[in-house]
C-alpha cells in the first residue's frame, strides 16, 4: 500500500499548480456543463455525472449513499447503485501490463489466457487464464494503467475543494466533508492495493475454509503484485440469478438466504473480519462437485460489477439444492473489508441483546463503550433516542425488522446526540444493509435480526459465560481498588486545588428573570447597608466637638442623617415597587 499512499502524497504536494491537476479540473467543469448542472438535480442526473466524473467519484457515491443524514433518501438510494462499468482496455494493454508486473512473457506464464474480460470496471478488470506450471483454472485481476495517480489527483483536488468549502461555510453540524473524503481516502487505498486485497483473501479463506457449505478462492502469489492479482477461478451464479431462484422451492431459498445471513454474522461476531460488500455479484452459488478452482463466473472487484451470458448460462444448467450441503456458497470481491476488535465484538454482542431485550438503559450504556464523542454530549437526548428507537423498530414482529431504516436512523442519532461511530462500525452497517438486500432478493422469508436472535443465543455457551464471569470479577477487583484509592485521591485533589494546580470550572444556567430580580436584592440590600453605615457614622460624629456645628450639632453630622435618611426611604420605595411587580 506503499506506492498508493506515496501517490497521494505527492499529488496533495502538487496541488492546484500541476498541470495535470488543472486538466483535470477543466475535464470535471467540463462534465458538470455538458449534464447541465445549472438546471438542477435529480438523483439520476446525479447518478450520471459521478458515473462520468470517474471512479473516485462513483466511490465518493458508494460512501454517501450510506449517509441519509446527509442526502435525501431518493439520492441515497440512487448512489447505492452505483457500479463503475467503463470499457475493457485493449489486449495489447493488458498483456503489457501483466508482463511489466510479473517479469515474464504471458505466454510463459500461462498455458493459456483469455483475451475477452469476464468483467471490466474503471479499477480493474478480469480475465480467465491457465497456469503453465500446474494447469489450475484461474482470474487474473489486471489494474488500469494510471489508475492510481488519477484517483490521488482527484482525492487532492477534492481536498482543496472541501477545505474551501468548510472556511467560508458557517455550517457545523451533520457530517462533515472533509471526513467524507477522509473515509473515500482510506477506502481507496485498501482498494487500489491489490497486496492488501491479497491478504484479505487468504484471511478471509482461513476463517470459513472449514464452515459447511462456505467457500471462497485462494491468491497464487507469485503471480500476485500491487497491481495483478491471480487467484482460484471461482464457480457458479450469482445470487440473484433468475434462473436459478425459480428452480427452488421456497424452502430451499429460504434455506439458503439463512445460511448467507448466518454466515456473515460468524464473520462479523466470531472472526472480526467480515466482507463489506455483500452484494449478490459478490456471493456464488455452486456444486461441491464442481472443483474450488475451476467454473465459469470468477471476478474480483471489476468482475463483480457485471453480469456475463456465460455465467447466466452455466447457473441454469445444474445448481442443485442450495439447501443440501453439497451446494456451495462461495464468496469473491475481497478488495473491501471491514475488521472489528474483540472489544468492538463484545459490545456489539450485548447491544444485539439489549436490542432484542427492548433494554433501552443497557443499550444506552453499551452504545457509549462503542462510540466516541463528536462534539457536546447529550446524555438524555441519547437515553430519549434509544427508547424512540426501540419502541419504532421492534413494535412489530422481527420478520419485517426494518436493518437499513434501524441503521440510518442510529447513525443519526448518534451525531445528534454529540458521537460519532467507529470507520468498523460504520461500514458493518453498511454491510448489513446491503446484505439485508441480497438476502430479500433471495427469500422474503428471512430477517437478518431474527437470524441475528437465533446466533446470539447459539452462541452463548459455557466459554462464553466464563468470559463474562471472569470480566465482571475483574470488574468488581477494579472498583474495590478504585474504592480504596479514593480518599486519597480526594485529598490529593483538594491539595492541588487549593495550590492553584488544578481549576475548577461550572457552567450554571440561570434564567434572565431571576438574574434580574437576583440583580435587584443585591442592589437593595446594599442601599440598605450604606444607609445604616451614614446613620452610625453621623451618630459618632455627633458626640464629637468637630466644627462647624449648627445648634450644636457637627454639620457633617447632620449630613450624615439626611443622606442616610434618603437612601433609606429609596430603598423603601424600590422594595415596595418590586413587590407591586410580583403581585398576581
Amino acid at each position: 500500500m506503499a506506492d498508493v499512499r506515496d501517490a497521494v502524497r505527492r499529488a496533495a504536494r502538487r496541488g492546484r499548480g500541476d498541470e495535470s491537476s488543472a486538466a483535470r479540473l477543466a475535464e470535471i467543469v467540463g462534465i458538470l456543463r455538458r449534464h447541465d448542472i445549472r438546471a438542477g438535480l435529480t438523483p439520476e442526473k446525479a447518478v450520471a455525472i459521478l458515473e462520468d466524473l470517474g471512479t473516485t467519484f462513483v466511490k465518493l457515491g458508494q460512501i454517501a449513499s450510506g449517509h441519509p443524514d446527509m442526502l435525501p433518501k431518493e439520492y441515497c438510494d440512487a448512489f447505492a447503485a452505483l457500479r463503475a462499468n467503463v470499457s475493457p482496455m485493449p489486449a495489447e494493454v493488458v498483456r503489457e501490463r501483466v508482463e511489466a508486473e510479473l517479469g515474464r512473457p504471458v505466454d510463459e506464464l500461462f498455458a493459456s489466457f483469455d483475451d475477452h474480460a469476464l468483467g471490466s470496471a474503471s479499477v480493474a478488470q478480469v480475465h480467465r487464464a491457465t497456469l503453465r506450471e500446474n494447469g489450475a483454472v484461474v482470474a487474473v485481476k489486471v489494474q488500469r494503467p494510471g489508475v492510481v495517480e488519477r484517483v490521488a489527483s482527484d482525492l487532492a483536488l477534492m481536498r482543496h475543494v472541501v477545505d474551501l468549502y468548510e472556511y467560508l461555510s458557517q455550517d457545523d453540524g451533520g457530517l462533515s466533508f472533509k471526513a467524507l473524503v477522509d473515509e473515500l481516502e482510506r477506502t481507496s487505498l485498501q482498494e487500489l492495493d491489490f497486496a492488501n486485497e491479497e491478504r484479505n483473501v487468504d484471511r478471509f479463506w482461513r476463517n470459513n475454509h472449514d464452515r459447511p457449505g462456505i467457500t471462497s478462492p485462494r491468491c497464487y502469489a507469485r503471480y500476485s503484485t500491487h497491481a495483478i492479482l491471480t487467484m482460484d477461478f471461482a464457480t457458479g451464479a450469482r445470487a440473484d440469478d433468475a434462473a436459478l431462484l425459480g428452480a427452488l422451492t421456497d424452502r430451499q431459498r429460504e434455506d439458503l438466504g439463512y445460511r448467507i445471513a448466518h454466515n456473515y454474522l460468524c464473520q462479523m461476531l466470531d472472526d472480526g473480519f467480515f466482507h463489506a460488500d455483500p452484494h449478490a455479484g459478490n456471493i456464488l452459488l455452486r456444486r461441491a462437485e464442481a472443483g474450488g478452482a475451476q467454473g465459469d463466473a470468477a471476478r474480483g472487484d471489476a468482475a463483480g460489477e457485471t453480469q456475463g451470458e456465460e455465467r447466466a448460462e452455466a447457473g441454469g444448467a445444474d445448481n442443485g439444492d442450495p439447501g443440501d450441503p453439497g451446494v456451495v456458497v462461495e464468496w469473491i470481491d475481497f478488495g473491501l473489508m471491514g475488521e472489528l476488535s474483540s472489544r468492538d465484538r463484545a459490545t456489539l454482542r450485548r447491544i444485539i441483546m439489549d436490542v432484542g431485550k427492548r433494554d433501552s438503559f443497557s443499550l444506552k450504556r453499551h452504545l457509549m463503550q462503542m462510540v466516541r464523542p463528536s462534539g457536546a454530549v447529550d446524555h438524555a437526548g441519547m437515553l430519549d433516542a434509544c427508547d424512540s428507537l426501540l419502541a419504532t423498530y421492534l413494535s412489530s414482529d422481527l420478520q419485517g425488522f426494518d436493518t437499513a431504516g434501524f441503521m440510518n436512523d442510529l447513525s443519526a442519532t448518534m451525531r445528534s446526540c454529540g458521537f460519532e461511530l467507529p470507520p468498523g462500525v460504520t461500514m458493518l452497517g453498511r454491510g448489513l444493509v446491503t446484505l439485508e438486500g441480497t438476502i430479500r432478493l433471495i427469500s422474503d422469508k428471512v430477517s437478518i435480526m431474527r437470524v441475528l436472535t437465533t446466533y446470539i443465543g447459539e452462541s452463548v455457551d459455557a466459554r462464553e459465560v466464563s468470559d463474562y464471569l471472569r470480566e465482571l470479577a475483574t470488574s468488581s477487583a477494579d472498583s474495590v481498588q478504585a474504592m480504596a484509592a479514593m480518599p486519597s485521591r480526594i485529598t490529593e485533589t483538594l491539595e492541588m486545588l487549593q495550590r492553584g494546580q488544578v481549576r475548577l470550572e461550572a457552567n450554571m444556567g440561570i434564567d434572565q428573570g431571576f438574574r434580574r430580580e437576583l440583580t435587584s436584592v443585591a442592589r437593595q440590600f446594599s442601599y440598605a447597608i450604606m444607609a445604616a453605615g451614614l446613620f452610625v457614622g453621623s451618630c459618632i460624629l455627633c458626640a464629637t466637638s468637630l466644627q462647624p456645628r449648627i445648634l450644636g450639632v457637627p454639620l457633617l453630622g447632620l449630613v450624615g442623617f439626611a443622606s442616610g435618611l434618603a437612601l433609606a426611604a429609596y430603598t423603601l420605595v424600590d422594595i415596595r415597587r418590586g413587590r407591586r411587580r410580583h403581585r398576581p
